[in-house]
């Protein structure tokens, strides 16, 4: 029962998270998602859960020693702007890796983004070989060291297993 009601709660507050009603009182009482919402704003990230993957990072450091990533369902791109500020930026302004060694992010949706500094976008769907060959090419058949997925209700256990049945994905993280 309790299970029940928490999970309508959740589903209303999503729901109500996209009316103007909600956000005119949740800037008055100063709800946490509104408050990340103006903070990415602020902060010029696509959307708030780029402090997710922030706060992951600082706290397990994930992205050290990445050289090849990929990020499935990549739309708005705020994961995708996160590895390119941590992996690619960096990369780039370092004198030592100026050569050529720089990160190669490749962010994979179905929806169109906004282009992203050393990020090669691929519009297309995931579960169609079609755009896993494309990846695999991106990085010349070697493997990816980070695969970033947001959840797995939204892609099928299938592709996953394809992707790596295909030696193409050496990791594969999920964040809830």
């Amino acid at each position: 029962m309790a299970f029940e009601i928490s999970r309508r709660k959740y589903f209303l507050f999503h729901y109500l998270q996209n009316c103007q009603v909600f956000k005119a009182l949740a800037k008055l009482q100063g709800i946490r998602g509104y408050i990340y919402y103006m903070k990415a704003k602020e902060e010029g990230w696509r959307a708030r859960s780029a402090f997710k993957f922030l706060q992951i990072d600082e706290e397990f450091n994930i992205f050290d020693g990445f050289k090849r990533v990929v990020d499935l369902c990549a739309a708005p791109g705020s994961w995708s702007q996160v590895l390119s500020r941590r992996l690619y930026l960096p990369a780039n302004l370092s004198p030592a890796s100026r050569g050529g060694d720089l990160p190669l992010i490749v962010a994979i949706d179905l929806q169109p983004m906004a282009p992203i500094e050393g990020v090669i976008q691929v519009q297309g769907d995931i579960t169609n070989a079609h755009t896993a060959e494309v990846v695999i090419r991106h990085f010349d058949g070697c493997k990816a060291d980070l695969v970033r997925q947001h959840t797995l209700f939204s892609t099928p256990w299938f592709m996953l297993m394809f992707l790596a049945a295909a030696s193409c994905f050496s990791q594969v993280y999920q964040f809830l």
